[in-house]
């Protein structure tokens, strides 16, 4: 080996790691929030040295940003600004707002590295998809057969076993799982779309045993989106698609009416109790209140909860206001940002709708763009009813899947 090569070895072998870390980071998930997180965190230093090694990443990572999409990115970052200035807890409102778009620079060129090298990116898909079956199956196993798995895997020493409480979280990452795995599976071929059909049957399993809601929502949404496109699309299929969506959704609703759980109606609600329960209607009835009290730019970002109010409990049910965050990415956002803020968020969101839309119509990347899109509207239905939009490994969930899956899209599109 000639002093000369050691550059390109150290790049071939640090690529090689780098997909590896960014292909098993979001199923780790399973073990934990910190497993997951730190894996990201070790595949972020690897994507910054890859970086460096390879001359023109980050000019290709910024390119990306050089259309429609990014103007309304950059102006979102722009409108949530003037409320980190008047925020009740500024360092928390700046930490949240500079991790978030940190979050979508990381990603970018963790998409750039990965499309620019199809041995990286093909490893990248095969260790995802790998990693997801062990980890769905061991969550499956935890559920149905050794309950006591979950507490060994996640060293939770003599904790009572209940793996539907401790899968709850990954259960709504296993919905996000879905539509890369199904892609993954067609896109590698041959035993890896055995393997792909496998870890989607496994991830829903671990979806209906946690009983988590927001995600057999998702579910519903992803279907629906993608059955109303490609009904759009194939003239074939789209009297079928067409009509079976909304039959889809209406026997999600009534699936919901008779087998949902029953509350107590201890407070007036404004929905029904077996669509969304009467703890979460107080909660975005709470935050809508106290957002019309700042409707421009909102509190600030990532302090809902720090508002006067939020941790009084509710007459009757015996928990707070707002326990953590409002359980709603819209309400959450209008409380923080204002209109404003959640006017031009949900018209950047338009804006990677449409333009993924149509690229499924014009047979740009087809595959991928369909993938994405539905995970897109997997990903924010699921966040309509769960978890904060800042939480950091939500976020993360959401980029790097949505990296590794953009990497395979041909460069015009």
């Amino acid at each position: 080996m000639t002093l000369a090569s050691l550059p390109a070895t150290r790049a071939i072998n640090l690529g090689l790691l780098t997909a590896t870390v960014i292909g098993a980071g979001v199923p780790l998930m399973m073990f934990g929030r910190a497993v997951m997180q730190a894996d990201l965190a070790i595949a972020l230093l690897c994507t910054l040295g890859l970086a460096y090694l390879r001359t023109g990443t980050y000019a290709h990572a910024a390119m990306a940003g050089r259309n429609v999409l990014g103007l309304a990115l950059l102006l979102t970052a722009l409108v949530w600004l003037p409320g980190l200035l008047h925020s009740v807890d500024p360092f928390s409102s700046i930490k949240a707002w500079s991790r978030t778009f940190a979050f979508i620079g990381g990603a970018s060129l963790m998409w750039a590295l990965l499309s620019d090298n199809e041995r990286d990116r093909t490893l990248c898909l095969k260790v995802f998809i790998t990693v997801s079956c062990a980890t769905l199956g061991a969550a499956v196993i935890s559920l149905l057969i050794w309950p006591e798995l979950m507490n060994i895997l996640r060293a939770r020493g003599d904790v009572r076993p209940r793996p539907d409480l401790v899968l709850k979280s990954f259960g709504a990452t296993a919905m996000c799982l879905v539509p890369v795995l199904v892609w993954g599976g067609r896109r590698l071929g041959r035993a890896w779309m055995w393997a792909g059909g496998i870890g989607t049957l496994l991830a829903v399993i671990v979806i209906f045993e946690t009983a988590n809601r927001a995600s057999i929502a998702a579910l519903m949404a992803m279907i629906v989106v993608s059955a109303l496109v490609l009904g759009i699309r194939e003239t074939r299929t789209r009297l079928p698609m067409l009509i079976g969506a909304p039959i889809l959704v209406a026997g999600m609703f009534l699936w919901l009416q008779v087998y949902g759980p029953s509350w107590s109606q201890n407070q007036e609600t404004y929905l029904p109790t077996w669509l969304v329960d009467p703890h979460r209607q107080m909660i975005w009835r709470f935050t809508f209140e106290h957002a019309m009290q700042a409707p421009w730019f909102g509190h600030g970002i990532d302090t809902i909860n720090l508002l006067p109010g939020a941790d009084i409990n509710i007459q009757g049910m015996g928990q707070s206001y707002i326990p953590s965050h409002p359980h709603n990415w819209s309400v959450e956002i209008l409380a923080e940002t204002g209109w404003v803020g959640l006017t031009v968020f949900v018209a950047a969101l338009l804006t990677l709708a449409v333009r993924l839309a149509r690229a499924i119509l014009a047979n740009q990347s087809p595959a991928e763009s369909l993938t994405l899109l539905a995970l897109s509207a997997g990903f924010w239905t699921s966040a309509f009813f769960n978890f904060s939009i800042w939480s950091t490994w939500w976020l993360l969930t959401y980029f790097v899947l949505f990296a590794i899956v953009a990497a395979w899209r041909e460069p015009t599109d």
